[in-house]
């Protein structure tokens, strides 16, 4: 089971790489656990809604989420 991470705070689309919507606070990310063909910038970090932490994944700001467990 990937690590998990709960938002902080709003993100707005415009904010993170490849995601389809804004993404609420208090919402559930998976830590992705594949290759992100260098995609993910320093101040990033690849999240999955996918529990498996398996594909579509997308990036966001480090600083918005929280370690939430494993």
């Amino acid at each position: 089971m990937p690590i998990k991470y709960k938002v902080k705070r709003d993100i707005k689309k415009s904010e993170c790489l490849l995601c389809d919507s804004d993404i609420k606070k208090g919402t559930i990310l998976y830590a992705f656990d594949g290759d992100t063909e260098f995609f993910i910038t320093d101040e990033g970090l690849a999240v999955t809604f996918n529990k498996n932490g398996n594909y579509p994944y997308f990036e966001i700001p480090r600083d918005s989420v929280e370690f939430f467990g494993e």
